[in-house]
C-alpha cells in the first residue's frame, strides 16, 4: 500500500522527467527516514549517472555533495538485487571503500530500478547516523516501488523522448521556414487563374 502511495504522488506530477525523479527519491527518503537520496540512470554509453538527488549538504560546494558508494551501486547493478548494510563498519563486503569511511556513512541501501529484464537505474538511500539502519521493511518497501517505478518511468521516458523529438523538428521546421520566406515571396505570384489560386494555396498550406 505505501508503495502505491508512493508511486500516485509520483504520477501528480505528470511526464516531467525530472520533477518525477525528484518525487521519487524524495519520497524513498522520507518513507524510510534516511539521511540522503540518490537516483542513477544508465546514460546512452552504459554508464550511470546522478539524475537526481535529496537532502544533500546546504553548502552546494561542499565537497561530499555528490559522493555515495559507487561499489553499492555497481554490485546492484551487476547482481540485480538489492544491496543493504545495516553496519557498514562491520560489513566485510564494504572493506577497502574508500567512499564509505570518508563520508562517515553508517548504513545504506541500493535498490534496483527494473525494466523487463534490464536494470534501468538504481535507487540509492545511505544514512550517517548510528540510530538509522535500513529494515527488512524499508527493502521490501522500496523493491516494491522500485518495481511500479520502473514501469511509469518507461513511459515517461518515451514521452520525454517524443516531446524532445517534436522540439528538434519544431525547430528545423521554423529554420526551413525562415529559409524558405527569405528566398521567395509568395505575395508577388502573379495570376488570378485556377491554378495559380490552388498554387498559392498550397504554398500557404505548407
Amino acid at each position: 500500500r505505501d508503495a502505491m502511495v508512493m508511486l500516485a504522488k509520483v504520477l501528480e506530477v505528470g511526464d516531467s522527467l525530472q520533477t518525477a525523479l525528484d518525487q521519487a527519491v524524495q519520497s524513498s527518503v522520507r518513507v524510510t527516514g534516511a539521511e540522503r537520496g540518490f537516483i542513477l540512470l544508465f546514460d546512452g554509453k552504459d554508464q550511470v549517472t546522478v539524475r537526481s538527488a535529496f537532502n544533500l549538504p546546504a553548502d552546494s560546494f561542499h565537497p561530499d555533495r555528490f559522493r555515495l558508494s559507487f561499489g553499492a551501486v555497481t554490485r546492484t547493478v551487476r547482481e540485480g538485487r538489492p544491496i543493504r548494510s545495516k553496519n557498514l563498519a562491520s560489513d566485510s563486503r564494504f572493506d577497502g571503500h574508500g567512499s564509505v569511511e570518508a563520508l562517515g556513512l553508517n548504513s545504506l541501501l541500493a535498490v534496483p530500478i527494473p525494466q523487463g529484464d534490464k536494470v534501468a537505474g538504481v535507487l540509492y538511500l545511505d544514512s550517517t547516523s548510528k540510530e538509522k539502519a535500513f529494515t527488512d521493511e524499508d527493502e521490501a518497501l522500496l523493491v516494491r516501488f522500485a518495481t511500479f517505478f520502473g514501469r511509469t518511468l518507461r513511459l515517461v521516458l518515451a514521452s520525454h523522448e517524443r516531446v524532445m523529438q517534436l522540439s528538434s523538428l519544431e525547430a528545423a521546421l521554423s529554420a526551413a521556414m525562415k529559409d524558405l520566406q527569405a528566398r521567395y515571396r509568395f505575395d508577388a505570384l502573379i495570376g488570378d487563374s485556377e491554378r495559380m489560386r490552388s498554387l498559392r494555396a498550397t504554398l500557404d498550406q505548407i
